[in-house]
């Protein structure tokens, strides 16, 4: 063994650069540095006995022999700085003789082991001036190599190492693995790896040749080798592990070669390296087997020396290795113990692999795994990464909730402004636009240096934009050109400016905007869209003529663009508001076929029908609609269309054929559940079925036939049922609770038309009471849990709503289900929650068919919260809003009545309640309620003969008699007159 061990070549992990990696710890890692006395120690003891013979008359007191002695036993307890002081004493007393060589040396090592490079380096040097030939002379140059490397110096340690590696002995190997590590080092991995495949060559029979083995390998993925680097690695890992020092080594190497190839985006080779790295506890019991297995074979040659004492020379020199390994593995053992967890870090990289091969899943739960970890570091990349993973996946509750807890616990995270955009752009997805303005403000206000400013702001504008907050989304896109006047969303910017002005009604700016758009973006992205959106604002300016033009120069400039939909319809727009509904019908036609939406679609494909019907063409219209489902047979107005053809065909006089096509069509749809019109299609088969066909000449009066005076012919009874039945047969249908219940609600119409109201309910009620929601379309859902709400079972009928709301969120009939929710929230005194719904269903809904009774809802939440200033209004418009004139007429009229109350003005509430058992007697529920209200105010206004007369009058109506407030007036009148 030489003097000055070769330096462990400790593997250093590179930063993978993915964000939510942490580095491996690499120190952890490296070999301590042995002890360097016991060569030195052991030639001046041998030399001690030649030193007393030729030491010189003492210069002081002090006896060389007991000076040297005394730095020797220093030296030897690791007392370094009493041994330099001895040795240097030494020197001065200027003892002569072969003994000084070892003083010489010993002086130089102990400046060594005191860290003091600079000192050991002319220490050694000046030993191999005085001794070239002496008995250490290579362990001084390879101490010389070991000090310049100390100092930097890594030429000449290289040249140093290379001069020992060609000198035969114990430092042979150690100088040239030392000189490998410094060509590595300083970038030259040809040379390093020439050097460690001679050594290598040789057979991994010593621990040197296994460090040669492992830094080669390490070389290897330095040349870019990464193979290679990875067969020797595997090789080490098998049949060689017991040759291995330090298996903390190997985890250190695969995880470079891991990181190698991840960086290379091999990344199914970087799982593989990965797969080769233990877990922590498996690495300490490996090495103390390790240890263990040292420990017998160190006590078998002790045993064996005492069988065979001849032998003892021999297995002493075999033990003494044995004990230097024995150490250097406990050695190991400590640092194993001592090394952080690796499970982090290796998890992390794993799932950076997985992230890139796109399969999430995996990356997902190994970032889990680690949130799960009683470890804690990490934590903040190891959120960031989920959240960047579940939005790749497309999980963005699960991106959102990752990303909160983020900034939650981090709140000035290193991720701040990447996270707060993530989670801004992943709240748009769930239509949070308030949480993601929120999001995008955060950023632009805590990290006002954030490459990302731009995009904040910009996404800022777009979701004001979309919230319809056009003002505010001016004043960001102002502000987001005004800062980047090039930046990247600089075209989208300025023209989205000029749709804020359009869509806020704003068209002379809005067409000034778009001119000029036009004029510095001739080609631009949304050069079509402008064009468009130009002749739309001289539509609002009422030009027509001019609208007509420039849809026909748009037309003939962009002809095949996506918009073309929406330009052929303004163009018909233009043309029925210049009264030529031909013309227009044309281009409807064309918008119906080329409509990039359905909305556009659905738009123009109804007003041609509507010009057709006005100039009496509806067999036209039949065509046009059969036109329409041959070229678009999946659009969603497809069904609609169905319901046009059959009405035309019923018009021109062949209601057989119309019942004909119904029924196939129906056949068609009535087993999918997201087909909305389908009822719309039965409710018309119902409607032509009530009607008998018209009876033909030949049945009136049979040809050539004559009817005797005094007798008349009476056709058969029309059985409406048995018609239905005809074109309804359930035989013709799959089996199916959906199908049954279209066929129940086909039958419920039919009734209903009939007036046959009970049959209509059974049918209705049978829909509610037997089939499950989940079963429904979600037109079936919304009467279901309106009729379960008129029967006065909120529960049941909350479950239709709940799958109405989870199946169907984009229906039209969604607000059925905001509204009945609104209603049952009513019902259960919580006027916070039934506002917000109520709030949903117009904003988020539009809330179109049930807007009454939002409105209506509205206000009486507003009541029940002690708002009677904000209903007032609300109640005021129920009331005199014409077309909802009716039941909640008289509950609004009611209701303002106890707004009245509330605020104190009772003969003005007595007045109201008046009015409605006056004007709104046909609605008992309410008639009975205000009678009892007026007699109470009238108590507390102190008139207690009004008071009893309204009770008097509520206690002997017959046709009131049912009522609850009845009870309660006969009571109060039993009361008022005892007194």
């Amino acid at each position: 063994m030489g003097l000055i061990p070769y330096p462990s070549p400790g593997i250093f992990l590179p930063q993978t650069g993915q964000p939510g990696i942490p580095a491996c710890p690499a120190g952890a890692f490296r070999g301590r540095l042995r002890p360097l006395f016991l060569g030195a120690a052991f030639l001046c003891l041998s030399l001690s006995g030649a030193m007393q013979a030729q030491v010189p008359a003492p210069v002081s007191n002090a006896q060389p022999n007991e000076v040297y002695n005394k730095a020797m036993t220093a030296f030897a307890a690791g007392d370094f700085a009493a041994a330099v002081q001895g040795l240097e004493e030494m020197l001065k007393l200027g003892a002569e003789g072969p003994g000084m060589e070892g003083v010489h040396f010993s002086l130089a090592a102990a400046h060594f082991n005191q860290h003091d490079a600079a000192k050991a380096k002319a220490g050694f040097e000046n030993y191999l001036k005085l001794y070239p030939s002496g008995a250490k002379a290579v362990d001084a140059l390879m101490g010389v190599a070991q000090c310049q490397t100390l100092l930097g110096e890594k030429e000449k340690a290289a040249a140093t190492f290379e001069l020992v590696a060609q000198k035969a002995g114990v430092n042979q190997e150690s100088a040239g693995l030392s000189r490998a590590q410094l060509l590595k080092e300083m970038g030259k991995a040809d040379e390093a790896a020439k050097v460690l495949q001679a050594m290598v060559a040789q057979g991994l029979k010593s621990p040197e040749a296994v460090q040669a083995a492992l830094l080669l390998s390490s070389v290897e993925v330095a040349r870019g080798d990464r193979d290679n680097g990875l067969k020797i690695l595997t090789q080490l890992q098998g049949r060689l592990l017991n040759l291995v020092e330090n298996p903390l080594q190997l985890d250190a190497l695969a995880f470079e070669i891991g990181d190698a190839y991840l960086h290379a985006a091999e990344l199914k080779k970087a799982l593989h390296a990965y797969g080769l790295i233990r877990k922590k506890e498996e690495t300490i019991q490996l090495q103390q087997n390790r240890i263990q297995s040292l420990a017998r074979r160190i006590e078998a040659n002790i045993a064996a020396a005492k069988i065979e004492p001849t032998k003892t020379p021999e297995l002493n020199a075999a033990n003494q290795r044995l004990k230097q390994q024995y150490d250097t593995a406990k050695q190991s053992l400590e640092q194993a113990n001592a090394a952080p967890d690796t499970a982090p870090a290796l998890r992390a990289r794993q799932a950076s692999a997985y992230q890139q091969l796109g399969r999430f899943e995996e990356a997902i739960l190994l970032f889990e795994s680690l949130l799960s970890s009683p470890d804690k570091a990490g934590r903040e990349d190891t959120l960031f990464s989920l959240g960047s993973l579940n939005e790749n996946a497309g999980y963005t509750a699960e991106s959102v909730r990752h990303l909160e807890e983020l900034l939650k616990e981090f709140p000035k995270t290193k991720y701040l402004d990447s996270a707060l955009l993530l989670l801004g752009t992943q709240q748009l997805q769930q239509d949070q636009s308030d949480k993601a303005a929120e999001s995008f403000s955060k950023l632009l206000k805590q990290a006002p240096k954030s490459q990302y400013l731009g995009s904040a702001r910009f996404l800022l504008a777009n979701t004001r934009f979309a919230q319809s907050r056009f003002k505010e989304a001016l004043e960001e896109y102002g502000a987001y050109l005004k800062a980047l006047p090039s930046g990247e969303f600089a075209e989208e910017a300025f023209y989205r400016s000029a749709l804020a002005h359009f869509f806020s009604g704003q068209y002379a700016p809005a067409l000034e905007a778009f001119e000029e758009y036009s004029r510095t973006h001739p080609d631009g992205l949304f050069a079509p869209d402008a064009a468009y959106r130009i002749a739309a604002c001289y539509q609002a300016a009422s030009k027509t003529a001019e609208v007509v033009s420039r849809c026909l120069a748009w037309e003939a400039k962009y002809g095949d663009h996506p918009v073309a939909g929406d330009v052929f319809a303004l163009h018909g727009d233009a043309l029925s508001a210049l009264n030529k509904p031909a013309e227009a019908v044309e281009v409807y036609r064309k918008a119906s076929l080329r409509g990039a939406t359905d909305e556009v679609v659905h738009y123009a494909l109804f007003e041609a029908n509507k010009l057709l019907q006005k100039l009496g063409r509806s067999e036209e219209a039949a065509v046009m609609f059969k036109e329409f489902l041959a070229a678009k047979p999946e659009h969603p107005s497809a069904v609609l269309a169905m319901y046009w053809i059959a009405k035309a065909t019923h018009k021109a006089g062949k209601p057989e054929e119309a019942k004909a096509f119904l029924s196939e069509k129906i056949k068609t749809f009535i087993a999918n559940r997201e087909q909305d019109a389908v009822e719309q299609l039965l409710a018309q088969l119902a409607q032509l079925c009530t009607r008998p066909p018209r009876p033909t000449t030949s049945e009136t009066q049979p040809s050539g036939s004559e009817t005797a005076p005094g007798t008349a012919t009476s056709p058969a009874p029309y059985d409406a049922k048995a018609s239905l039945a005809q074109f309804l047969n359930p035989k013709d249908f799959p089996d199916t609770p959906l199908v049954k219940a279209r066929l129940l609600y086909a039958q419920a119409e039919l009734a209903r038309m009939l007036r046959k109201n009970d049959e209509a309910a059974t049918a209705l009620d049978a829909i509610c009471d037997k089939l499950p929601p989940n079963a429904l379309g979600a037109a079936l859902l919304a009467q279901s849990g309106d009729r379960l709400l008129e029967r006065n079972q909120p529960a049941q009928a909350l479950t239709f709503y709940k799958e109405l709301t989870s199946a169907f969120p984009k229906s039209d009939l969604i607000e059925y289900a905001f509204n009945g929710q609104g209603q049952i929230a009513l019902l259960e005194g919580k006027p916070e929650v039934a506002l917000r719904w109520f709030d949903d269903a117009i904003d988020k809904a539009g809330a179109a068919t049930k807007l009454r009774d939002v409105t209506l809802g509205r206000a009486k939440a507003l009541l029940a919260l002690g708002k009677p200033d904000e209903a007032k209004p609300i109640l005021e418009q129920v009331a005199s809003t014409r077309e909802w004139r009716g039941e909640c007429t008289a509950e609004a009229v009611f209701l303002l009545g106890e707004v009245l109350a509330q605020k104190g003005d009772l003969p003005g509430a007595i007045q109201l309640f008046q009015r409605v058992f006056v004007a709104y007697q046909k609605y008992e529920r309410f008639v009975g309620r205000a009678y009892l209200r007026a007699a109470e105010c009238f108590e507390k206004l102190g008139e207690p003969a009004k008071a009893i007369a309204h009770y008097r009058e509520l206690a002997t109506k017959p046709r009131l008699a049912s009522l609850p407030e009845v009870q309660t007036a006969r009571k109060r009148l039993t009361e008022t007159e005892s007194k």
